[in-house]
């Protein structure tokens, strides 16, 4: 194939119910400027594997704060206002920390 085409491109095709991602990593060869042109330039296509433990952390600490923030209408006027609100700021802390805490990518 190096004889006849200048270049080729794989593609990994994960499962389509997976969790993981297809994505491409690029590798630049020349000097570090970006206006200058590159000596080489490689595309590769790889497949980022996410944690299964990090997903289920995350749907677990979401389901756990919905419920707090839902709790105050669950347990009614009957129950005492500062309960109400101490759940609610809980279960809010959760969303959030599920949300935008564990949501970002590790560098």
């Amino acid at each position: 194939m190096a004889l006849r085409y200048d270049s080729t491109e794989f593609w990994l095709q994960p499962d389509a119910s997976s969790f993981d991602a297809l994505t491409h990593v690029t590798i630049r060869l020349g000097p570090g400027e970006p206006v200058t042109t590159p000596v080489a330039v490689a595309r590769f296509p790889v497949i980022i594997k996410h944690s299964r433990v990090r997903l289920i952390s995350r749907v677990t600490i979401s389901a756990l704060g919905a419920f707090l923030v839902a709790a105050p209408a669950i347990l009614g006027v009957h129950a005492s206002l500062s309960l109400r609100i101490v759940l609610a700021v809980i279960g809010s802390a959760a969303l959030s920390t599920a949300t935008i805490v564990m949501g970002r990518p590790r560098s």
